[in-house]
């Protein structure tokens, strides 16, 4: 992959509404998911980082604010600019459906997504997982679960094969490296930190670490 594959197949992840300055210094990022739950921003700190000329993938997963402050805050984000907006599986149908009509009339694509930080799951609770989620008819569905063996790579693999469309990140430190491996099995594009100690996710790696690796396996 030439440096403009690699970037674009490379989402940063961000949890501090310092993201603009740090792209400001790194003007090869063409990809980036802000995690409005972590952020915690005002109104107008997301239109300032949306307005910022790169692809936005809008996140805003459960925490302490309500629903419908997650709901002003992603359709904030839509409405400055997004590209893209991950939903949760398990929200609510309102939750869901509010969020999915603003985005289809901003030409913003939707992304349903089921996290699981605890524990690894198999094939057949994914398949029926990720047949859950596209029935819920978004552009794209992300899968993010923990893995503990080599048979959790292998049902990922088959996932691949399986589904077009599709994100599935093993999440851990044991095997950061198959969130690179994803690319050659069909994952538009994969996750990592702007730096090694603001991750997002358990073995998440630095943009810098990525970029070496894809240089060194081309």
């Amino acid at each position: 992959m030439t440096d403009i594959e690699i970037f674009n197949k490379l989402c940063v992840c961000f949890k501090d509404k310092n993201a603009v300055e740090w792209l400001q210094r790194n003007p090869n990022v063409c990809l980036a998911e802000a995690r409005l739950d972590l952020m915690m921003p005002t109104l107008e700190d997301i239109q300032n980082i949306f307005a910022f000329p790169i692809r936005w993938i809008a996140t805003c997963h459960r925490c302490s604010l309500s629903d419908e402050e997650r709901l002003e805050l992603l359709q904030c984000a839509i409405a400055s600019g997004a590209k893209m907006v991950d939903i949760a599986i398990d929200e609510s149908a309102e939750f869901f459906q509010t969020i999915q009509a603003f985005a289809k009339k901003h030409h913003c694509q939707s992304i349903v997504s089921y996290h699981n930080h605890d524990q690894s799951l198999d094939h057949q609770k994914l398949f029926f997982l990720i047949q859950q989620c596209f029935s819920m008819k978004p552009d794209m569905v992300k899968i993010a679960y923990s893995i503990h063996s080599e048979k959790d790579i292998e049902t990922i693999q088959q996932l691949y094969q399986q589904f077009d469309h599709l994100i599935v990140i093993g999440m851990g430190e044991q095997y950061s490296e198959i969130r690179m491996k994803i690319l050659d099995w069909g994952a538009p594009f994969t996750f990592v930190a702007p730096t090694l100690f603001l991750q997002t996710a358990p073995g998440q790696w630095p943009l810098e670490k990525a970029v070496d690796y894809f240089r060194k396996n081309i």
